[in-house]
């Protein structure tokens, strides 16, 4: 089979990991305030100069860490991270396209992203009515090939959907019997 883009890691399993950790950091920053405000970190107090003057450490136990989530979302700082163009309660029509390969493999999925799901047929497909803005989209079915046999085909992801963009469906076997698919 023709040997398309490759196709990472869904992030399925990242973005859990990244809300933790901004819980993480917020539960840290918070932590940090609250010693900062009982004056922990004072600078204010130098102890006398000369030779008789000593200086004494007291140690507070710090208050424990608050037990209700953050009312705030986490800080995305990941520049790989898709950014939204437009408002997300707007609604668009969209192209989903795939070119082909030299196999002459028919690639036979179901799509959701956002709110719809389809179909695709042929290899310029319009999607009327899908939400603008950064969307996940999950893809299932099977990819069939004349010559090589074929695979069930899976990938999920996010695009940015914006009115008239076309969005390409790519493929690439990853195992026996098993093909990674993903919009680009």
């Amino acid at each position: 089979m023709e040997d398309s883009a490759h196709i990472g890691g869904g992030s399925g399993t990242v973005l859990p990991w990244l809300k933790a950790l901004g819980a993480i950091m917020t539960a840290a920053a918070t932590l940090l305030g609250t010693l900062a405000a009982i004056g922990v970190f004072d600078d204010d107090e130098q102890p006398e100069s000369g030779a008789g003057s000593t200086t004494t450490s007291i140690l507070v136990d710090p208050p424990a860490p608050p037990t209700t989530p953050p009312t705030t979302p986490p800080v995305d700082d990941d520049p790989t991270t898709t950014q939204a163009t437009t408002a997300p309660d707007q609604r668009a029509a969209i192209t989903i396209a795939y070119t082909g390969d030299i196999d002459n493999c028919l690639v036979s999925v179901d799509i959701a992203i956002g709110d719809r799901t389809f179909f695709p047929t042929g290899t310029q497909f319009p999607v009327a009515d899908v939400a603008t803005g950064v969307q996940f989209y999950d893809i299932s079915g099977i990819v069939t090939c004349p010559t090589l046999g074929q695979c069930e085909a899976a990938g999920s992801g996010t695009i940015d959907v914006a009115a008239g963009r076309t969005y390409f469906l790519q493929w690439q076997n990853v195992d026996l019997g098993l093909c990674a698919v993903a919009l680009v």
